[in-house]
């Protein structure tokens, strides 16, 4: 895929907000119907227990049992879910540019349907980080979401 990633991009912060905002408005868009993925919150709750179940989850995640995980990740199972069509990743690394336009998205493994926040979570996180949270805003206002 031509380009760099819009971590290692020379971009400033606004030119990065704006493309991945548009870039996960023009996904969220997407027909669900034609997406063959589910990622809605029940399907990846029962895949989270099968793991556990089969011993492929690390039982210690910084003194958390994975049993307490779990029983956090269904007791904070958001009660309505926005269902669209998700990137999964929805980080600054899995955005590619080239020439300063979107060029396309990589790691896709969890592109699905699921909850837009999902992916609005993850991006807002990663703004955060490598871009300073006063950018968060901005995301979201370029997404069309109000900030109250």
């Amino acid at each position: 895929m031509p380009g760099e990633n819009l971590s290692s991009s020379p971009h400033g912060p606004g030119k990065k907000v704006a493309i991945i905002a548009d870039v996960l408005r023009t996904l969220h868009a997407l027909d669900l119907s034609t997406c063959p993925s589910d990622h809605r919150a029940d399907h990846r709750i029962r895949r989270a227990l099968a793991r556990m179940d089969a011993a492929l989850v690390d039982d210690d995640h910084h003194g958390i049992s994975s049993n307490e995980l779990f029983a956090r990740l269904r007791q904070q199972r958001p009660a309505v879910e926005e269902l669209v069509v998700t990137h999964g990743d929805a980080c600054l690394a899995n955005f590619m540019v080239d020439k300063r336009r979107f060029s396309g998205l990589i790691d896709c493994r969890r592109w699905g349907v699921a909850d837009r926040y999902q992916d609005l979570t993850l991006t807002c996180r990663d703004i955060a980080e490598e871009l300073g949270e006063e950018w968060i805003s901005v995301f979201l206002d370029c997404y069309g979401i109000e900030v109250l």
